[in-house]
């Protein structure tokens, strides 16, 4: 699959790549559908890159939402911006550097994130969600409350049953799964109880998913994704060097 790329929107001074596209219409005197969307010479419309066959430039300034550019499907007939009535949506910006999570860059989070919400083309509010700060909140507050955690389930009545269960094979990931679980769900229940008003955020359990790897938390109090990164990437390179080596 081919990147898609992405609007782009100067806000503040600063560009942003825009996660949500904003629909163009087709404005009589302002915005055309191109008769020969190839003869764009930014090739957007025939690029596999670009499938929905057109890529904007958009600004906002005194607080409204305008079209400054776009290549592509449309062609902008004037000179002068082209204020974005037609736009009732959210916008969202998403700002590098990206964190790494425990599932690589496949599933990376911006450092900071801006929603901004248009009605007609007008700014109606803005936020911004600092993933960076938050992330580092959650990992603290899983350290402190893996503790607690631990605690929980060892006092927890001794099961004959599930005792002589972990030894048969054919119950060993079912088991595996279902211990996973209840650390998962023990440590979210701490985590709540210790920092209530941190995982009551919009997005904590999302954060949560992406940035604790519960079984290296388990064994290791001081776990983070930096070091487990670390040591995956130390751990290839020693491959590709013994490869190295044994190659005549």
């Amino acid at each position: 699959m081919n990147y898609q790329s992405p609007e782009q929107l100067i806000y503040r001074g600063q560009t942003y790549d825009l996660s949500g596209k904003p629909d163009v219409p087709v404005i009589d005197g302002k915005i055309a559908e191109r008769i020969d969307p190839f003869s764009d010479k930014t090739g957007t419309q025939g690029s596999t890159a670009r499938r929905r066959g057109y890529i904007g430039v958009w600004e906002i300034r005194e607080n409204r939402l305008f079209l400054k550019d776009i290549a592509g499907r449309y062609e902008k007939l004037c000179e002068e911006d082209i204020f974005a009535h037609w736009v009732s949506r959210s916008l969202n910006i998403e700002v590098e550097p990206y964190i790494p999570t425990r599932f690589g860059m496949m599933r990376s989070l911006p450092s900071l994130e801006m929603t901004i919400k248009i009605e007609k083309g007008v700014i109606l509010s803005s936020s911004t969600q600092n993933n960076e700060l938050l992330c580092k909140q959650i990992v603290s507050t899983a350290k402190h409350a893996v503790i607690d955690a631990k605690r929980e389930i060892a006092s927890r009545p001794f099961n004959i049953l599930s005792y002589f269960e972990k030894f048969l094979p054919s119950r060993k990931k079912v088991r595996a799964s279902a211990l996973l679980k209840d650390r998962s769900d023990t440590l979210l229940k701490h985590m709540r109880k210790n920092n209530p008003l941190l995982m009551s955020r919009p997005g904590a359990l999302y954060l949560f998913d992406c940035v604790i790897d519960v079984d290296a938390l388990w064994h290791d109090p001081e776990f983070s994704i930096a070091k487990k990164i670390e040591r995956e990437t130390e751990a290839i390179l020693a491959v590709f060097k013994d490869d190295k080596r044994q190659t005549p």
